[in-house]
């Protein structure tokens, strides 16, 4: 692991806490001289994204800094973070969807590779430190755990389906009160989200579908939504990432 260093410490090279993944370039202009695919490197010792040709050599294969592509990550971090060492890569199989960030960033840094060259694309906020990234080879799904307990004991996953086509910026809470929260709002709308517990379940999640299929004390649908009920929709889409994909209901959606 690497640890977070005092401002103005140098890091030391911990060859160990370099993470990579490698890319599918496919027919890309970054695919010259024979290169089918390359590594993307996050290294923690320098904060920098870059990405390297797998170039053929003979019966060999070697990485290729000629026209390699490289972004210092520490610009992209919000103020007061941009010291995190960031020590977590997850990306789909063509880059398309990259995410970075580290146990000392309450933040995920959101980029993709279009054939030629890093482009920043945001970030998510999630209220906690980030303990683990991934993401599925063809980027249909990503998850983010979160939490600050060393063992696990406040971890929640979030999953976000398309995670390529969410806006540039978003908030993802990360604590049990934001789910109590929410489960309060939804008793209040006469939608049974059970105990406010603070922990995700299936009765949470049937009683958010309800609410946003029109049911309710007063539906997201309905003419003359109140203000209790905007409230509880924008609940929803900053606790469920996936609902933001969704049409927002029309008396909703100048809000």
């Amino acid at each position: 692991m690497v640890e977070q260093m005092e401002k103005g410490q140098i890091r030391q090279p911990t060859f160990d806490a370099v993470r990579h993944a490698v890319i599918d370039l496919g027919d890309t202009p970054f695919s010259t001289d024979g290169a089918s695919k390359a590594i993307m490197v996050l290294n923690p010792n320098t904060n920098k994204l870059s990405l390297f040709r797998i170039e053929p050599f003979g019966n060999t294969h070697f990485l290729s800094r000629l026209g390699a592509l490289e972004l210092d990550l520490g610009k992209f971090m919000p103020s007061g973070a941009q010291d995190a060492v960031l020590t977590d890569l997850a990306t789909d199989a063509k880059g398309r969807e990259v995410h970075v960030s580290s146990t000392s960033a309450s933040v995920v840094l959101r980029f993709d590779f279009d054939g030629t060259g890093l482009n920043y694309r945001g970030r998510i906020a999630t209220g906690a430190p980030v303990q683990r990234l991934e993401m599925s080879n063809d980027g249909a799904a990503a998850a983010i755990v979160t939490g600050r307990a060393p063992f696990g004991g406040d971890w929640r996953i979030t999953v976000i389906e398309n995670p390529a086509a969410l806006s540039d910026w978003l908030q993802v809470p990360a604590s049990f009160s934001s789910i109590k929260a929410l489960q309060e709002q939804l008793n209040a709308q006469d939608l049974s989200a059970g105990f406010p517990d603070g922990i995700l379940g299936p009765q949470t999640t049937t009683a958010v579908g309800d609410f946003l299929s029109g049911k309710g004390k007063t539906s997201p649908t309905s003419n003359e939504p109140d203000a209790d009920a905007q409230m509880l929709y924008q609940s929803i889409v900053s606790s469920f990432p996936k609902y933001l994909l969704k049409e927002k209901p029309a008396r909703l959606a100048n809000d």
